[in-house]
Parts: C-alpha cells; sequence; structure tokens
C-alpha cells in the first residue's frame, strides 16, 4: 500500500527534471559531429539563443532542426 503512495510522487519528480535526451536514429551518423550537435543544442536551451518560446521539449527541437531523425520524443 506504501508503494502506490509513493509512486505518484515518483512521477512528479521525475517530470521536474527536466527534459531527456530524444532518442535519435544514429545510422549513418557521424558520432563526433552527433556529440557537437548534441552540446549546441543543450547549449542553445540553457542561454536561450533561438530567440522564441519552443513548445515541447526544446533539445527535440533543436535535434530535429538539426536534420536528426527523432525516434522518440521525450
Amino acid at each position: 500500500m506504501r508503494v502506490l503512495t509513493f509512486l505518484p510522487i515518483i512521477f512528479i519528480l521525475s517530470a521536474c527534471a527536466g527534459p531527456q535526451q530524444p532518442v535519435v536514429d544514429l545510422t549513418g551518423v557521424d558520432m563526433g559531429r552527433y556529440s557537437q550537435d548534441q552540446a549546441a543544442c543543450d547549449r542553445e536551451r540553457y542561454t536561450g539563443q533561438n530567440g522564441f518560446i519552443e513548445a515541447g521539449n526544446p533539445l527535440t527541437n533543436c535535434m530535429e532542426r538539426k536534420g536528426y531523425k527523432i525516434l522518440v520524443r521525450n
């Protein structure tokens, strides 16, 4: 019974942890370039360099704008 009491709290806390990394199709992707793009998107998310407020996960949106195929949007 106690487990059922704590489950909603766990879900709320995990949702507050911030945007998660999207699942990207890495077939044929240069991993060095991918790491650079991911870091650039991370910086953009924290500094607000894109100049507008985005709906959804800004990291996912940024990676999609850079041409990556998003398999799972987090």
